[in-house]
């Protein structure tokens, strides 16, 4: 049984724990709409689109619309915010918080990578994006955000963010209820993403191949598949633990 976050009292999406003050859902008087309902998920998609990852055009673009095809049968409520990045356009949305059944498939026409990996300034306006949407809804319990990265590469061209602005902004949304899930390809990604303030559980290396790219897509969609299936008292667990502690992409890296 999971634990109900309450006023004043936040979690430690690390450790697991609670800072003070454990609700145990078992004395409570009855269920919430908060704790006993499945109530929206949001899901921000980023997706890296700088030169190195040329020759995955068809992999990315098929894993993305694969992940949308499986999301459309999904339980509950779900928006999209599907965008872009590299040098020359760091932040390019592709689709705006719409119905999960109303995204329109990727096609390689826009995907078409190029330039150098933005990631920071692209994370930021991510978020810049998803906070003036969203506003006091994660804290009210009204709405689950989710935020995913997909990069093969390593930060190397951003001007606005730094890696501790970045830390401490993830670290105050992940303690308001929100959910960081970063799949990486050429590079440790438990070091990157622990450097930007995601939890290594939510965090898996993937191939930067075609199978690896399909993989990593289906890995966020099997976890948000669960996600979506959750009531919120139950979905405290799965936002520290989103791939329920198995890894497929990840186990195909390290087995080829």
């Amino acid at each position: 049984m999971t634990a109900d976050i309450t006023t004043n009292h936040t979690f430690d999406w690390d450790t697991g724990t609670w800072s003070t003050g454990l609700t145990n859902p078992d004395k409570d008087t009855g269920p919430t709409a908060t704790t006993a309902t499945v109530v929206p998920v949001d899901v921000s998609i980023l997706l890296d689109r700088s030169g190195s990852m040329q020759g995955l055009e068809g992999d990315v673009v098929g894993g993305i619309n694969g992940f949308l095809g499986d999301q459309r049968d999904g339980e509950g409520d779900c928006t999209v915010t599907l965008a872009q990045f590299d040098s020359e356009a760091p932040f390019e949305v592709l689709a705006s918080a719409l119905p999960i059944d109303q995204v329109v498939d990727l096609t390689v026409d826009q995907y078409r990578p190029r330039g150098a990996t933005p990631l920071l300034d692209a994370i930021g306006a991510l978020l810049d994006d998803a906070e003036r949407r969203l506003g006091e809804g994660p804290a009210n319990g009204t709405v689950d955000p989710v935020v995913v990265v997909f990069t093969d590469g390593l930060e190397n061209a951003s001007q606005r963010i730094t890696r501790s602005d970045l830390f401490a902004r993830i670290g105050r949304l992940r303690d308001a209820g929100w959910t960081f899930v970063f799949l990486g390809a050429n590079q440790d990604s438990y070091l990157e993403a622990g450097r930007l303030g995601f939890a290594g559980a939510n965090t898996q290396n993937f191939r930067g191949d075609s199978y690896g790219m399909r993989t990593a897509s289906n890995e966020f969609s099997r976890g948000l598949t669960s996600m979506r299936g959750k009531v919120s008292r139950e979905r405290v667990m799965h936002k520290v633990e989103f791939f329920d502690g198995r890894k497929d992409a990840e186990q195909d890296d390290d087995t080829r």
